[in-house]
């Protein structure tokens, strides 16, 4: 019998071209944005190498959706149409790698695509990856983003842009409020899976969220962070592999990483599910259940990225 090769997983990757503000006074003069953003692509594909081919050297085969690469350049009417099918290249990719600074939530065509992938999709989908970028010094500009958020304050080079995500929110939500309401929800839940995996780092940063979502009056969502406790993971894994192998590095956070994804399907993404329901229309939801089995995305079920 033959080893049927697995398809390698797509995942769209949202980010930000802009360079963020005040980016050299608070990550360096030698640190450069481009760098970092690939440098995580790097890392995030040998992470999914490791998930889905059990082998982390096989991370080349593990593809993204690139606007840039993807998009052909060769005419201003190929590019057009392009940009037309972004929600298109987000309903058929596998998962969303958002390359999350303190001014993503800012720019149009960022959100416009959590938005988009949010309706296809679950945000256990997600992989927010803001460890490069989140230090003490920067993580107040998080929580102000977050916190500010509002449709109409999102930049766009071209203002024409603006009325593609006015339209594509009054499709999806029931109201404007609803959603940005649900995308604030949605970062803080995906920011605290981030930071869950990488809590020994910033052992603080998961109460600073918890308190966010309790100021943004997500009570539900706030208990669920300030009940869960990374060190108990830690001391867990110590006890399954023993003191010197969970010493390894790599041993101890793909471990970290698992709990974490456990934790979060459990207790988080119940509460995420509640949320988007309560935001969406509820034919909405159906008609793109509909469309999803018909291009194969199957099930708009929680399930582990």
């Amino acid at each position: 019998h033959g080893v049927v090769a697995r398809k390698a997983p797509l995942r769209f990757a949202s980010h930000s071209w802009s360079v963020p503000e005040r980016w050299a006074e608070l990550m360096g003069d030698s640190c450069n944005y481009a760098d970092v953003k690939a440098t995580e692509l790097c890392i995030i594909a040998k992470d999914l190498s490791l998930d889905f081919f059990g082998d982390h050297e096989q991370w080349q085969r593990v593809e993204f959706w690139i606007d840039k690469c993807c998009i052909g350049q060769e005419s201003p009417e190929l590019v057009e149409l392009s940009v037309l099918l972004i929600e298109e290249f987000l309903q058929l990719s596998d998962g969303l790698v958002v390359l999350l600074n303190w001014t993503y939530l800012t720019r149009l065509w960022c959100v416009y695509e959590w938005a988009c992938f949010l309706a296809y999709h679950d945000p256990s989908d997600i992989i927010v990856c803001a460890e490069p970028f989140y230090r003490k010094a920067t993580e107040p500009l998080f929580l102000d983003a977050v916190r500010n958020f509002k449709v109409e304050n999102c930049q766009c080079f071209d203002p024409r842009d603006r009325s593609v995500l006015i339209g594509k929110v009054a499709e999806y939500y029931r109201s404007t409020k609803d959603f940005e309401e649900f995308l604030q929800f949605t970062v803080i839940a995906c920011m605290a899976r981030c930071l869950t995996g990488w809590a020994s780092r910033s052992p603080t940063a998961i109460e600073a969220w918890a308190r966010m979502a309790e100021e943004l009056g997500f009570d539900d969502l706030a208990q669920e962070l300030w009940t869960v406790d990374p060190s108990v993971w830690r001391n867990e894994i110590i006890d399954q592999l023993g003191e010197d192998k969970a010493t390894a590095s790599f041993d101890m956070q793909a471990a970290m990483l698992e709990h974490r994804d456990q934790w979060f399907n459990a207790r988080i993404a119940p509460v995420v599910r509640l949320k988007r329901d309560a935001s969406m229309f509820s034919d909405v939801r159906h008609g793109l259940d509909v469309r999803k089995a018909s291009v194969g995305l199957g099930d708009s079920s929680m399930a582990e990225c």
